[in-house]
């Protein structure tokens, strides 16, 4: 049994059926809604969904490095089993989706061809799939396999991306000890991650929960003249190419930690590999964020408020880096985002009326 929640583009949400009927969405939108499923498996009369401590699992398949005899080691909060034999995973399919431009969301997307008007003006021809579909799916093998089985902490909020990291966090230096004595061949090949919940006799439930799908067809379309976006693009190319060479290098290896960040899952590396892409473009002299706040004041056009904006950004920085801190939070992140992206913007020319300056603004007005 799964269900489905949707989450609006405005903050709202609600449940839905898994097989999302062909009228539900909402068109002409700038942001699409995000749809996940989640439900259980391996619950049973004696260990019902919901009643269990909530936990962590990974697994990861041997590589030919294994103990000659099983082995078990537990601890309060963490089991870890050397085996070979029967192991479980399961998941959530998206049979209709793609990936999308980060590992936990997917799109349902149209497709299109060219198609020319009687009057001989171009147009595209979309074809939809107003479908948003959710299968579960459960595989039992057999193998020589290391399992790490975590009760997690109290206190975690129940979404899938905090349980999660809070069970990385719980396994981490245990792999690294792992890894470092026997080499990479033990945790040779991951085989699932997985959270759900633990009871008393190590018995797992494990929780569903599928990756956000959207969905093409609710995004309002966007046409440009030709000539207007050929114009600009390559006036944006001959400003990128006329730059100094020690500033188009720097642009370079920020965008590198840029795209590195979009990809990136883990609230924390994303903070962090987005503060990169300002550094490695204003901080040459290393640990000054002085050029920072400058360039900040420049691209907002005032100066109350943005350099202790701009110095917590450095902050939450330092404590993550030192790891004076366990984690991050989201509007930190998506300020250092939108902070970095209008960094990168201003390297390409014209920033006035873009929507990450309204926002910063906002921010600095509101502390």
């Amino acid at each position: 049994m799964i269900k489905a929640t949707v989450y609006r583009a405005d903050g709202t949400s609600e449940e839905i059926p898994v097989e999302v009927p062909e009228d539900f969405f909402a068109t002409n939108l700038d942001a699409m809604h995000l749809y996940r499923s989640s439900g259980w498996q391996l619950a049973d009369e004696e260990h019902p969904q919901g009643e269990g401590r909530p936990g962590y699992r990974v697994a990861y398949k041997a590589l030919r490095e294994m103990p000659a005899g099983d082995v078990t080691l537990t601890s309060p909060n963490v089991r870890i089993t050397f085996a070979v034999g029967k192991l479980e995973r399961g998941g959530v399919l998206t049979p209709d989706a793609v990936p999308g431009r980060r590992p936990s969301e997917f799109v349902v997307p149209e497709w299109a061809e060219r198609a020319e008007t009687v009057d001989g003006v171009a147009a595209c021809s979309m074809t939809s799939n107003p479908a948003i579909q959710f299968a579960p799916w459960m595989q039992t093998v057999n193998a020589s396999y290391v399992e790490f089985l975590c009760i997690l902490p109290e206190g975690i909020d129940a979404d899938p991306g905090s349980l999660t990291r809070a069970g990385r966090s719980m396994v981490m230096s245990l792999k690294t000890m792992l890894d470092v004595r026997y080499g990479p061949r033990l945790l040779g090949v991951p085989w699932t991650e997985e959270i759900g919940e633990v009871f008393d006799d190590w018995h797992w439930n494990r929780r569903l929960d599928s990756p956000s799908i959207s969905n093409e067809i609710q995004l309002a379309l966007r046409e440009h003249s030709p000539r207007e976006f050929f114009d600009e693009l390559k006036g944006q190319m001959e400003f990128n190419m006329a730059l100094p060479i020690d500033e188009r290098r720097r642009y370079e290896l920020a965008s590198r930690w840029y795209w590195l960040a979009d990809a990136e899952s883990d609230s924390v590396n994303r903070f962090i590999q987005f503060w990169i892409v300002i550094e490695s473009l204003l901080m040459s002299d290393h640990g000054n964020i002085t050029p920072v706040k400058t360039r900040t004041v420049a691209l907002l056009g005032f100066e109350d408020g943005t350099a202790d904006f701009v110095g917590r950004l450095y902050g939450i920085r330092n404590d993550l880096v030192h790891g004076n801190v366990p984690g991050v939070a989201d509007e930190s992140v998506l300020k250092v985002e939108t902070l970095a992206r209008l960094i990168l913007a201003g390297l390409l020319g014209d920033v006035s009326e873009r929507s990450e300056i309204t926002k910063i603004r906002g921010w600095i007005n509101a502390e």
